[in-house]
């Protein structure tokens, strides 16, 4: 079990650095597919959140949206 959460630890990166990067993307996996959880991640900084299980075509997708 990590000591810090995915919400809590994008919530520093954001908040900690002097000149966040706007486009610096955070992309969460969440157990829960309920769209509350998925809201929930984007007031917490991420940029996009994909529910678990995560399939290939959709990660590769969501990657290239941010250049990857």
């Amino acid at each position: 079990m990590p000591k810090v959460s995915g919400l809590d630890a994008t919530d520093a990166i954001r908040r900690k650095c002097e000149d966040p990067p706007k486009n610096l993307p955070v992309i969460a996996t969440t157990a829960d597919s309920n769209w509350h959880s998925v809201e929930r991640c984007h007031e917490h900084g991420f940029t996009s959140a994909l529910p678990k299980p995560v399939s290939l075509s959709k990660l590769c997708e969501t990657l290239h949206q941010f250049g990857a």
